[in-house]
């Protein structure tokens, strides 16, 4: 059974009566012994996986944003909290709050692997709705906080939540876009995180307005924010598809398109059952490791996707964000802030530029890479999380005695910046040179589009395998 191409001039998905389940009757063999597939990668019909995609962007983008918005609101809200007098209320001594700060990314490195493993077993769309439910009833808790102690054990719950959120996230968005789809996808729904940051300001701002009540005012901002939280985590759990094949907006034709689009250029094998032993094969591979190293160092970031997009390259994009980032740094450190605003203001500007690309692109490249879907949901699980254990060295590095210019901080993280740039940089290099290593020994060069992910189970080790750069 195959999927004809048809003429890209169609404009409409009923046209396309003859689209089948994506599964070919045979392999052929080449004269160099390596086998081609029935199926390719290419697009079958523009118009109707132009639709699909629209769909998709309307009916998921939207719900999976505003619920990573709330992710956002929840992680971030103590800062907000501090600025009204938390520490204060809540009887804080002298590094305490420091501390809270830092407890929260040990459960949340530590619990997002089997937490996520969890999610790939009964399916995303249900566990992400549980986990929001989840962080949204702890940030509602921290109401009744009176002391250290009760916030610390807060925190602790949250993080735990909170940590496997984004990598399934990413994971569910896999089960429904091609590879070649998915940066700018992740980026608009990154941008959530931006929007997440300025509005937790205005509603602080009009929160701490509350006076003369039984509550502290920065009490209302957990309230709100919690209970907000908990009521969209309702809506969904029972609006989610738990994919595309009991999507109800989809009508029988688009429910194959869309099995066959992630068959042939996301997984290898749509909707696998998750078996942990297979998964943890992910750390045979050693670019694994580059990926996570990559991880721990982390309006233009919607630049850098969309074009990583449209040229189907990932690497030179993730080292540019490294680059803006170690370049802005730089600036940032040799020269007087208080005399020098306007170039204090653009080295500002290029650290933001570089700062969220990296994280992004490189949670795309590494999925992008993976075809088998629980070893994808192993190394996301892994590599989200352990860019965030970053947080544990950011909350000590800004110290009040390097106030104002915070040289070793500064430092620290221009360093990491160029150690990530280098680390893609050379990434990318070797991904190269075994493509055309590949290829020479098919003695031709082969475009990835040709193979579908369905052949591609077992990754680096099968001959068709090619690296999306």
């Amino acid at each position: 059974m195959s999927l004809p191409k048809t003429d890209s001039g169609s404009n409409s998905l009923n046209e396309a009566k003859d689209i089948k389940v994506p599964y070919a009757e045979g392999i052929a063999e080449t004269e160099t012994g390596i086998g081609t597939h029935g199926e390719s990668a290419w697009v079958v019909d523009h118009h109707a996986e132009r639709a699909l995609c629209r769909k998709f962007d309307y009916r998921l983008l939207p719900v999976l944003a505003v619920m990573y918005l709330f992710n956002s609101l929840d992680k971030g809200n103590l800062g907000n909290a501090k600025t009204d007098g938390m520490e204060k209320d809540l009887h804080f001594k002298s590094n305490q709050y420091n501390i809270i700060l830092c407890v929260f990314y040990v459960p949340f490195v530590l619990g997002a692997p089997p937490i996520a493993m969890l999610g790939k077993k009964f399916g995303p769309a249900r566990v992400l709705p549980i986990l929001m439910a989840a962080f949204g009833s702890f940030t509602l808790l921290a109401v009744a906080a009176t002391n250290f102690p009760g916030m610390l054990v807060l925190r602790i719950f949250l993080g735990l939540s909170e940590s496997a959120f984004f990598p399934l996230v990413i994971y569910y968005l896999t089960t429904f876009y091609r590879r070649g789809e998915l940066a700018r996808r992740l980026a608009i729904f990154y941008a959530a995180s931006n929007i997440a940051n300025a509005f937790a300001g205005l509603l602080a701002f009009g929160v701490f307005r509350i006076k003369n009540t039984c509550l502290f005012s920065w009490k209302y901002l957990f309230l709100i924010e919690g209970l907000l939280t908990c009521l969209f985590a309702i809506f969904a759990f029972y609006y989610l598809p738990a994919n595309a094949s009991s999507a109800r907006f989809l009508n029988e034709e688009e429910k194959k398109l869309a099995h066959h689009r992630i068959q042939v250029d996301s997984s290898s094998v749509v909707n696998e059952k998750f078996n942990l032993s297979d998964s943890l094969k992910i750390f045979r591979q050693p670019t694994t490791y580059a990926f996570l190293a990559i991880e721990m160092c982390l309006v233009m970031l919607l630049i850098l996707a969309f074009s990583s997009d449209f040229t189907r390259r990932r690497g030179p994009f993730i080292v540019l964000g490294f680059t803006f980032t170690f370049i802005g740094m730089i600036i940032y450190a040799t020269i007087d802030v208080l005399h020098q605003k306007h170039i204090a203001y653009f080295a500002t500007f290029m650290m933001c530029w570089g700062t969220s690309a990296p994280s992004v692109l490189l949670s795309t490249w590494y999925n992008n890479n993976v075809p088998h879907e629980g070893r994808r949901m192993v190394l996301t699980s892994v590599g989200v999380p352990l860019a965030n254990l970053m947080g544990l060295v950011s909350s000590n590095m800004f110290t009040p005695a390097s106030a104002p210019k915070y040289i070793p901080a500064l430092a620290t993280t221009a360093a990491f910046g160029a150690t990530g740039a280098l680390l893609a940089g050379l990434l990318s290099l070797y991904m190269i040179i075994d493509n055309k290593r590949r290829d020479h020994k098919l003695g031709r060069k082969m475009d990835m589009r040709e193979v579908p992910t369905e052949m591609l189970r077992d990754g680096p080790s099968v001959p068709e395998f090619r690296w999306f750069l």
